[in-house]
């Protein structure tokens, strides 16, 4: 799991502005939008916190990694 969000966040920082920008906008955004409507149509109140934590898992998480991966390798 952690090479998974190693490699896909670096493969994301990669991405030129243009490409960043699009995907965020048609993934990440459109995904959000999805999931507003699962909330105002299907009253499924548990889809954005579900989809917020599984984004901000795959953001944060890569930082952490890096922070545990810098810290461990200091105290070497």
């Amino acid at each position: 799991m952690k090479n998974i969000i190693i490699k896909s966040n670096e493969w994301y920082d990669d991405l030129s502005e243009m490409k960043r920008l699009s995907f965020f906008l048609i993934v990440i955004m459109g995904s959000l939008v999805i999931v507003q409507y699962l909330m105002s149509g299907k009253n499924s109140v548990w889809s954005f916190p579900i989809w917020a934590s599984f984004i901000a898992f795959w953001r944060c998480g890569y930082i952490f990694i890096q922070w545990y991966e810098s810290y461990k390798n200091d105290r070497l």
